[in-house]
């Protein structure tokens, strides 16, 4: 009886570790995802205010830039705009173990 009593315990401890490791991996992927956004936008506005700065028209150069770093973070840049100022929006997806995390950011020097 008491060795059934100690291999439940152990299951469910075996059980609350198994999900607290699936929570804190989702928890950093997300971190992740909200860290490549940032640099995304970071980069559109960059890309943004070099154009501006030579007087060349926006038209996608800033949102490639930012697709590109999104890949180099291992997501996918899946919204970005540009306003007249230079602000950059953008929303970049990662995939962690089948979940989908989607994360926003926006930079510029306004």
């Amino acid at each position: 009886m008491t060795s059934l009593v100690f291999m439940g315990v152990v299951a469910v401890v075996a059980t609350l570790v198994v999900a607290l490791g699936a929570v804190g991996a989702v928890a950093v992927a997300g971190s992740r995802a909200q860290g490549a956004a940032d640099a995304c936008a970071l980069a559109a506005a960059s890309e943004a205010r070099d154009l501006r700065a030579l007087g060349q028209p926006m038209a996608e150069d800033p949102c490639n830039q930012a697709a590109a770093v999104a890949e180099e973070w291992g997501g996918i840049l899946t919204e970005c705009s540009i306003e007249a100022d230079g602000i950059a929006t953008v929303r970049v997806e990662t995939r962690t173990a089948g979940i989908q995390i989607s994360r926003s950011a926006r930079a510029g020097t306004g």
